[in-house]
């Protein structure tokens, strides 16, 4: 779908990629479209069953997935796996704040998975880099 069309607030038309809808994509999808200033434009697509209808929902970027940096002295990116090297898809948190984000919109293929890379806040050179999978079903919270 599009993510917004031209007008005077700087976006342009931007397209996801095609997808099949069905039973096994039943889920929410945060995507990220990317804007014409470098930035990036998030929303939720929701894929629901109820009976046999299948429907499809989208929503803003507050359904979307969320980082919150509650580390003093870490300065966090974030980008889906894959997307590293757009800077629209990348998500920087800051000490104390919270951020949507989510990737270029693919539905297929390998499960999705987050790229964090952790900095110290004095000397961005130290870092270390986490990969965590977006796929995994069940429960987790983190105190």
């Amino acid at each position: 779908g599009a993510a917004g069309a031209g007008g005077g607030d700087g976006l342009q038309t931007a397209w996801s990629l095609p997808f099949e809808i069905r039973e096994s994509r039943i889920g929410a999808y945060p995507v990220a479209l990317a804007c014409g200033n470098g930035s990036a434009f998030l929303l939720c697509l929701s894929i629901d069953q109820d009976s046999m209808t299948l429907s499809v929902t989208v929503t803003g970027s507050d359904c979307a997935h969320k980082i919150i940096n509650q580390h003093p002295n870490i300065l966090l990116d974030a980008t889906m796996d894959g997307a590293a090297d757009d800077h629209a898809f990348i998500f920087t948190v800051p000490h104390g704040e919270s951020r949507a984000f989510a990737g270029r919109g693919q539905l297929g293929g390998a499960a999705a998975r987050l790229r964090l890379t952790l900095k110290r806040a004095e000397d961005a050179d130290e870092r270390a880099v986490v990969m965590v999978d977006l796929g995994r079903t069940g429960i987790f919270r983190v105190p």
